[in-house]
């Protein structure tokens, strides 16, 4: 069995870390919940103060927990791209993607919260999304490295006729 590298090593501890932290915020009570996302708020209220003034301090806490949703699985999405790069890594990202957010619905369902679908999907979006953030440059280097490789050969061929 081939060993793991320390890269890996590290991406699978912060990975294994950001999953406890997402299933963690869904055990909150709802009161608790609630009380940190206005916490949040509140810190954007400060740094964004002209976008929020207007806003009802309501629908500025349900768009943090909303935004939380998707910023904790682009995380999640963009982690699991990075650990398992060396297999079909973005489909594994968008499974698990939506294991995770499924869990994590049905845990806020079992700890006295709302569970959504649209949060499942708003999660799922966020995985994919953080996936993408990561195997487009990945994809753009391939190419790169491909046609470089073909230029290459196609120069080698011509001054091997000459």
């Amino acid at each position: 069995m081939k060993a793991i590298n320390k890269k890996d090593r590290i991406l699978t501890v912060i990975l294994v870390f950001t999953v406890l932290v997402i299933w963690g915020n869904s055990m909150m009570t709802p009161d608790l919940s609630w009380r940190l996302s206005e916490w949040v708020r509140g810190l954007l209220g400060m740094v964004f103060s002209d976008v929020t003034s207007g806003a009802s301090g309501h629908n500025w806490a349900a768009l943090v927990r909303k935004l939380a949703h998707f910023f904790e699985f682009f995380l999640f999405g963009a982690l699991l791209r990075l650990r398992f790069r060396k297999l079909p890594a973005f489909w594994l990202s968008v499974l698990l993607g939506i294991l995770a957010a499924l869990v994590d619905e049905s845990i806020q369902f079992f700890s006295g919260r709302t569970s959504s679908v649209f949060d499942v999907w708003l999660d799922f979006t966020g995985a994919m999304s953080g996936a993408l953030m990561v195997e487009i440059p990945e994809g753009v280097k391939k190419l790169i490295r491909k046609k470089t490789v073909e230029e290459k050969k196609g120069t080698d061929k011509d001054e091997t006729t000459q």
